[in-house]
C-alpha cells in the first residue's frame, strides 16, 4: 500500500525548511551531448530493464488503448493521478507542450492510474480542464487501477526518501517517461519539476543543493505554487526541442 501524500508531506518539509534538493539520477540517460547541463533532462535515469510498458487494457476517448502498442514517435508518458498535488501543477505545462509541440516526432500523453475517485474518462478530463488541460491525449485505467502506476512508477528510495517513506521501494507519482520511436521505456523522472528557472541560480549544477538564507514564507510558497514548471522555460524548451529532433535514438 502506498504513502501517497508522502510525496507532497516531503516536499513540504523540504520548503518549509527553506530547502530545495537536486537529486543526481543514479544512471544519468543523457550524461553527456548537448543535454548533460539541463536541470530538467538530469531528472531523468535508465530505468530497471524490468521497466516496460505494459499490456493493461486502457480507457480513451478514442476506444480502448494500450501503451504497449506505442510505436513510431517518441513520447513523453505522464502518469498522474487526481490525489497528486505535483501532477496537475505539471499538467498545464505539458498540456501546452502538446498543444505547440506534438508531431510526427514526438506526442504527449496522460495516463490516470491509481485513482482514488475511480475517475472515468470524463471526470479524468474534468479535472484536467481546471488546469487547462483537459484537451490532452488521455488514457485512463479503469476503476482505480494500479496496474499502470506499480509496473512504471516503483522505484528504489535513496536514503533521503526512504526516511520519508520509511521503507526502501514503492511507486509514487508523479512519474514521467521518455518512450522512443520503438515503445521503450529509455527514461523516468519521479516529482513535478517545480523549481522555475527565475528560483535556479546561474552556474546551478545538477546534484547541488539549494539552501536559502532564510525559510520560504507562506507568501513565497504560494508565489512557488503558482510559477509555471521547469517544462514552461527556456530549460524545457531546449529539452522538448531536443527530444523532437530524435536524441533518444542517441543516448
Amino acid at each position: 500500500m502506498i504513502d501517497r501524500r508522502s510525496v507532497c508531506l516531503g516536499t513540504a518539509a523540504a520548503m518549509a525548511a527553506g530547502t530545495v534538493v537536486y537529486a543526481e539520477p543514479d544512471k544519468p540517460l543523457f550524461a553527456s551531448g548537448p543535454l548533460a547541463g539541463n536541470f530538467l533532462a538530469a531528472s531523468f535515469k535508465t530505468p530497471p530493464a524490468s521497466v516496460v510498458l505494459p499490456d493493461t487494457p486502457l480507457l480513451s476517448a478514442h476506444g480502448p488503448q494500450r501503451l504497449s502498442q506505442l510505436r513510431g514517435r517518441n513520447y513523453i508518458v505522464s502518469l498522474w493521478a487526481e490525489w497528486c498535488a505535483p501532477c496537475l501543477e505539471e499538467a498545464t505545462d505539458l498540456a501546452m507542450i502538446s498543444r505547440t509541440r506534438s508531431g510526427p516526432s514526438l506526442g504527449v500523453i496522460f495516463v490516470l492510474t491509481s485513482s482514488d475517485k475511480k475517475l472515468d474518462v470524463a471526470g479524468a478530463q474534468a479535472v484536467l480542464a481546471k488546469r487547462d488541460a483537459g484537451d490532452v491525449t488521455l488514457f485512463v485505467e479503469a476503476n482505480g487501477g494500479k496496474a499502470v502506476m506499480n509496473a512504471l512508477a516503483t522505484q528504489d528510495y535513496d536514503a533521503q526518501w526512504r526516511a520519508i517513506y520509511k521503507k526502501a521501494r514503492g511507486s509514487s507519482l508523479p512519474c514521467n517517461l521518455l518512450v522512443d520511436r520503438h515503445g521503450r521505456v529509455r527514461g523516468r523522472s519521479f516529482g513535478a519539476p517545480g523549481m522555475t528557472q527565475t528560483l535556479a541560480p546561474a552556474g546551478m549544477k545538477p546534484g547541488e543543493t539549494i539552501i536559502t538564507a532564510t525559510p520560504m514564507t507562506e507568501a513565497d510558497k504560494e508565489r512557488a505554487l503558482k510559477e509555471h514548471t521547469m517544462w514552461a522555460t527556456s530549460i524545457g524548451s531546449q529539452f522538448i526541442t531536443a527530444l523532437a529532433a530524435g536524441i533518444l535514438e542517441k543516448a
